[in-house]
């Protein structure tokens, strides 16, 4: 709804949005690290994976994205939307949505890949050890390969494969889509 907001609507202030998500997206993470992980002390959200979650949530990538593929769309469209007795939501979800249904899948792909390899914030953010993501789990496992491996017979490079198996699953399903999704050219 931000990408819509700040692509088609005029409100004060808008040039201003623009640059503070603008500067969010050239900051880096471990910047914020400190101010995030207040911040979900304050939540009581401390070693909990939502609370490792909930700073993702909106994203100024995926805002951006978005706000460009909406501009690319004819206001027509939404017009004749409008006049075929579409509202607000009604023409997010006939004209928009499947109009940038590859920008979604582009930056599900993205996000996916970037979260799942996410190591310092899961590991600032969880202290248990129970609770703690996956690539947090294997730099542990490698960290003490010796000990797992005589208790379990769990090698570190079974384990890497095991952590990819996800990911190896989820890309061509996301590729598919989009490939499903994008009309035929010629």
């Amino acid at each position: 709804l931000a990408a819509y907001a700040i692509a088609r609507l005029e409100f004060a202030g808008k040039k201003l949005v623009m640059t503070i998500l603008m500067a969010h997206m050239v900051i880096p993470g471990s910047v914020l690290l400190l101010s995030n992980y207040l911040t979900i002390k304050e939540m009581g959200l401390l070693d909990r994976r939502v609370g490792v979650m909930v700073i993702y949530f909106g994203s100024s990538m995926g805002i951006m994205l978005l706000r460009q593929c909406y501009k690319t769309i004819p206001k027509a469209l939404e017009e004749a939307a409008v006049i075929d007795g579409c509202n607000l939501a009604q023409s997010l979800l006939h004209v928009y949505l499947p109009s940038c249904k590859t920008a979604y899948l582009s930056f599900a792909i993205v996000s996916i890949n970037f979260h799942w390899n996410n190591y310092l914030w899961p590991n600032v953010g969880i202290n248990n050890s129970s609770r703690q993501t996956l690539p947090v789990g294997l730099a542990l496992l490698t960290k003490i390969s010796g000990a797992v491996r005589s208790r379990s017979g769990c090698s570190p490079r079974t384990a890497s494969r095991m952590v990819l198996v996800p990911m190896s699953f989820s890309m061509p399903v996301c590729l598919y889509s989009s490939a499903m999704t994008t009309p035929p050219s010629g």
